[in-house]
């Protein structure tokens, strides 16, 4: 178009005629011509003309065209438009038809023009036509909405597409290039599945219907159109849509979202997923505001929910996973059909996965994530992408695998990835399934924790962390019943009796079929020290719930603000809050003059347990040790609380007090620690229903301080690697033992009374000392004694062994490593109080147990130096732990002593 100014004289000289578009129909013979004309000084008509010279018609002008004025203002016209409805005769070709533009006073043409024509196919006519395919056209004709649906596959590449009526109006379609699964459209030979498209159109008026078009503009400039035939129109038909379906399998729950409307009542709606019917019964309302928006005056819309558990929903739910599934709802009036509406596959959303927590350490460039999946829907890979690029190699999550056909309900990755994640990073997670092989891009992901270089957090900031770990924590959790949680003062990374016990009898229920949960103190980004360690923990932990040491207060008080919100509160949930309340002001609740032990409560993390608990609800919480007792006073109600009390802490401060008197300070260098008479342990024990024993004699003493009818012995249970076993050539001895007084005395009683014997009977011994006991006698390394420290992998060092030793002289509960020892083939000389629970073992000959000085040194050399001797007695201690300390086994009390109280 022109833009420079000219004269008033070349104005008049030269007036611009101009074709916008030309339509015509060869059923009905029809053209449809609309443009625009620009001159000045006089008035002109339009004339259009047949290729022989006949008048067809004159164009009516005078049609606002705001984009020719704004082009041209120096003619000063802003009615420039004009169209013209002519019908061709008979044998007239299209393509010759001419427009004029003619002086209105002497007739005299001034310009003229020919045109492109865009010839309308018929749509209905598929053997003809593989190019277009209507499926719907409907117009309403109170909102005087046309909606039209279908398939066009042009020949070129298109660049619009447009809705033309009659009267020449035109809109662009609103949606093109959708999915469409027609396969005989074709272009160019090869099959495309995106010629859909669809438009919502608000025209006014019905005599424009008289000629429905869809016309496409391609990139070349041409136009090419398909007429729609008059009975294709439909009028006032009902009208639905589901504007979402949510298909959640972790939560169980179904919803069904949409709208309907139609001028005959319907009596009734039904949905239909992938060909299974929906029992549900919706809720159904009128919304008087859509109603409104969408410009109906008639009947109002009618909004309806379907939301109910997806298990009562659907006969077979777990059959749609994954599939391209087809949503349809049905409007019934009386049991006749009104019409039936397909969902958009966009509206509908499966779920079953989501992220719970994202750790990323810059330390290492290592990503953590902690999730869920729904029951049979294990993840195969989940894979990192920021702003839509792949970022490093899928990582393989780690889910509980006891048992392949039971239920899994979390997963848990880590892996190191090959970028540096900063704070403004969009994270986004796509997991493949392990069951269907698709994937599914998480939805709702929580914003990544960032650790820093110097072990701080780079984002985000404390109070976000503190309720980015309050809300993995809290997370609504469908784990199949029985649930178990286990809760400890502390990490689960620890090496030590305690950690070991409490992974013991994890897995003791995981195999019995119990959902595993464990709560504890450990930092999300400490995971990252023992990382090996902690996937194989999560083999058998179905979901980890963390209060860290530095959020305790911080978890408390969102607990707390939460509990405030809660608008019918139980008593129980009274409870708890009144016991939130006075732990966030005081620290501690339980004080008590004399009882130094008392110090070992830590109120804030029992109550933040509790708190965590009311939102988990589990069967069975069993915490550790009586300093855990608090959190019993406030758990949900259904929830059966035990302590697992490892040592009665009374007997152990009146073993301690003796050993003191024997052994003196260098055994016992602070006792008022343990200070804890009976009575006060039993008011602390007394606060759970029922209390754990961990050996026959603890069971005993239990019994008469709470009663029988409150405690049940558990002892550990066994923990094979497989049959260990040592070389015949082996001169090595092992000691393992975390730092505790016992075995701090115990190890170096050892090297000063029985290792120099040993090593003058075997002059090729070699002492290794595991684990943090070696602090305490770290002076007596040499060549033929290693102190290791705390070790991440043992087993090196345990095939490497040929005796292992426990010759503490003092202590109470039961040597976790005993267990450990028998449970993988390894021959044993024991003090009697270091084999003490295992009685048996010794009288089978499993356990040599010697308390004089020389008589545990010649067990040991003996051991040494006979490796027939030692290898039939490592394979007895295999053979006894295979029968005697299988899980099965020693837990069988503790299950029907929990079945009694959960079931019956």
């Amino acid at each position: 178009m022109l833009n420079e100014k000219t004269s008033e004289a070349s104005l008049e000289r030269d007036p611009i005629l101009r074709v916008s578009a030309a339509n015509y129909n060869p059923d009905t013979r029809e053209l449809f011509v609309r443009g625009w004309r620009l001159l000045k000084g006089r008035e002109g008509r339009i004339l259009i003309h047949s290729a022989s010279g006949p008048l067809l018609g004159e164009a009516k002008q005078g049609k606002t065209r705001s984009d020719v004025y704004k082009d041209y203002p120096e003619y000063g016209d802003r009615r420039a438009g004009w169209e013209c409805r002519v019908w061709l005769p008979e044998g007239e070709s299209v393509s010759q038809v001419r427009v004029a533009l003619i002086d209105a006073d002497d007739d005299r043409e001034l310009l003229s023009t020919s045109m492109k024509v865009s010839t309308m196919k018929p749509a209905k006519d598929s053997a003809k036509n593989k190019r277009f395919a209507l499926t719907m056209c409907n117009y309403d004709t109170e909102s005087r909405l046309l909606e039209i649906e279908g398939e066009a596959y042009p020949e070129l590449p298109l660049r619009r597409l447009l809705v033309q009526l009659g009267n020449g109006l035109s809109a662009p379609v609103n949606e093109i290039f959708l999915p469409s699964p027609n396969q005989e459209l074709r272009t160019g030979g090869v099959v495309n599945r995106f010629g859909g498209f669809r438009s919502q159109t608000r025209f006014v008026g019905q005599g424009a219907l008289s000629s429905v078009a869809v016309v496409a503009e391609l990139i070349n400039g041409e136009q090419v159109g398909w007429s729609i035939a008059r009975d294709q129109i439909r009028y006032d038909q009902p009208k639905a849509r589901i504007t979402g379906i949510k298909l959640d399998y972790l939560r169980d729950r179904l919803r069904c979202e949409g709208w309907f409307r139609s001028y005959e009542t319907v009596t009734s709606i039904s949905l239909s997923l992938g060909g299974q019917d929906c029992h549900g019964i919706p809720k159904i309302v009128e919304d008087r505001e859509l109603t409104q928006k969408l410009g109906f005056r008639g009947p109002q819309v009618q909004r309806f929910v379907y939301d109910l558990p997806l298990s009562e929903a659907l006969n077979d739910p777990e059959a749609l996973i994954a599939a391209d599934l087809n949503a349809q709802l049905s409007l019934q009036h009386l049991g006749k059909t009104l019409g039936q509406f397909t969902a958009e596959a966009s509206a509908i959303q499966q779920i079953t996965a989501k992220a719970t927590m994202i750790v990323f350490d810059r330390r290492n460039s290592t990503l953590m994530v902690w999730g869920e999946c729904a029951a049979g829907c294990p993840p195969k890979a989940v894979e990192l992408q920021i702003a839509g690029r792949t970022i490093g190699s899928p990582l393989i999550p780690v889910v509980p695998d006891f048992d392949p056909t039971a239920d899994i309900t979390s997963w848990f990755v880590a892996g190191e990835v090959n970028f540096d994640l900063a704070p403004n990073h969009k994270v986004e997670l796509q997991v493949t399934s392990g069951k269907t092989q698709s994937t599914e891009m998480l939805a709702g992901l929580p914003k990544p924790i960032i650790v820093s270089a110097n072990n701080q957090l780079l984002s985000p900031s404390d109070v976000e962390a503190t309720q980015l770990i309050y809300d993995h924590d809290i997370a609504e959790r469908r784990l199949p019943e029985p649930v178990v949680c286990f809760a400890l003062q502390g990490t689960i990374l620890n090496k030590g009796g305690g950690t070991t016990r409490v992974r013991n009898m994890m897995q003791g229920f995981k195999a019995a079929g119990y959902s595993v949960v464990l709560c504890d103190r450990t930092a999300p980004w400490d995971y990252l020290k023992a990382l090996d360690d902690y996937k194989d923990l999560r083999r058998y932990c179905d979901a980890h719930l963390t209060i860290p040491q530095a959020y305790k207060p911080g978890v408390l008080r969102l607990a707390l603000n939460e509990l405030k919100e809660v608008k019918s509160p139980t008593a129980s949930t009274r409870r708890l809050t009144s016991y939130v309340e006075r732990a966030l002001k005081s620290g501690r609740l339980m004080k008590k003059e004399g009882e130094p032990f008392y110090d070992r409560v830590d109120s804030q993390f029992n109550y933040a347990v509790a708190a965590v608990m009311h939102h988990l609800a589990p069967d069975v919480l069993i915490s550790q040790f009586a300093w855990s007792c608090e959190m019993h006073t406030a758990l949900p109600d259904g929830t059966y609380g035990m302590i697992d009390t490892h040592d009665i802490q009374s007997a152990r401060y009146k073993a301690f007090s003796k050993a003191l008197e024997l052994y003196g300070p260098a055994a016992i260098p602070k006792l008022d620690k343990f200070r804890v008479g009976p009575d006060a342990e039993r008011t602390m024990l007394g606060m759970a229903s029922a209390c754990i024993a961990i050996s026959p004699d603890e069971k005993a003493e239990l019994d008469e301080m709470i009663g029988a009818r409150n405690t049940v012995l558990a002892m550990p249970t066994s923990q094979s690697m497989g049959f260990v076993g040592s070389a015949p050539e082996s001169q090595s001895v092992l000691f393992v033992g975390n730092d505790y007084e016992a075995n701090n005395f115990g190890i170096a009683f050892f090297l000063q009374e029985i290792w120099p014997s040993i090593r003058q009977a075997v002059g090729t011994a070699h002492l290794n000392i595991v684990g943090s006991c070696g602090d305490a006698v770290a002076q007596h390394a040499d060549d033929h004694v290693t102190i290791h420290g705390v070790v991440g992998d043992i087993l090196p060092l345990y095939r490497d062994a040929a005796v292992i030793i426990n010759p503490v002289l003092f202590g109470t509960g039961i040597a976790m490593k005993m267990t450990e020892a028998l449970s993988n083939g390894k021959a044993i000389v024991a003090s009697t109080v270091g084999a003490r629970g295992f009685d048996q073992a010794v009288e089978a000959g499993v356990i040599l147990r010697e308390d004089a000085p020389e008589d545990f040194a010649r067990a040991v050399a003996g051991l040494l130096s006979s490796p027939e001797d030692r290898a039939a007695m490592e394979r007895a201690a295999y053979d006894y732990a295979g029968t005697y300390l299988r899980p099965d086994v020693l837990y069988s009390n503790l299950f029907n002593f929990l079945e009694s109280k959960l079931f019956y």
